[in-house]
């Protein structure tokens, strides 16, 4: 949809593209009703409006169908998105987190060792600069030993 991945340097452009996208389908859709409603709506029958659609305004009625499920598409991807921001996780850590040790207490339970709090969470995306603990850097070593040296010029993060 937009060839390319979303990570840390454009997961803030992802979201306000998608959020986007659903304003203006939205705007569409609204549009697109009130010409309708005040164009076609004329008629005796509802049977006799849609027929009048048909034969005037068939491209303006295929397009509103088509961005009604686009909004509900991009309604559904924005609203994950930003649960996703609001608990500081990844799409992949939030399907797969049943998959990953550090997503588990010491009884087996889920929890989310990087979720702190809404407003830290939403002030770190906003951000885009996240302030890790040595512990958390510990855990990303462990999981991805490759990255040792990288990890705080990848990252660009700043160690507490």
């Amino acid at each position: 949809w937009i060839d390319n991945c979303v990570g840390i340097a454009n997961h803030y452009d992802f979201l306000m593209m998608v959020i986007t996208v659903n304003i203006d389908c939205s705007f569409f859709v609204f549009a697109t009703l009130y010409y309708f409603y005040y164009q076609y709506f004329t008629q005796e029958t509802i049977w006799a409006c849609f027929y009048s659609i048909y034969l005037n305004a068939s491209f303006p009625f295929v397009m509103l169908i088509l961005h009604i499920v686009m909004s509900v598409w991009t309604m559904m991807l924005a609203q994950s998105q930003l649960g996703q921001v609001f608990q500081n996780l990844t799409t992949n850590e939030s399907f797969n987190a049943g998959r990953y040790d550090h997503f588990k207490d010491e009884q087996g339970y889920y929890k989310n060792p990087f979720n702190r709090g809404f407003a830290y969470n939403i002030n770190e995306f906003l951000l885009m600069k996240q302030v890790w603990t040595s512990s958390e850097v510990e855990l990303h070593q462990e999981h991805d030993p490759d990255n040792n040296y990288r990890f705080k010029e990848k990252l660009g993060v700043d160690l507490v």
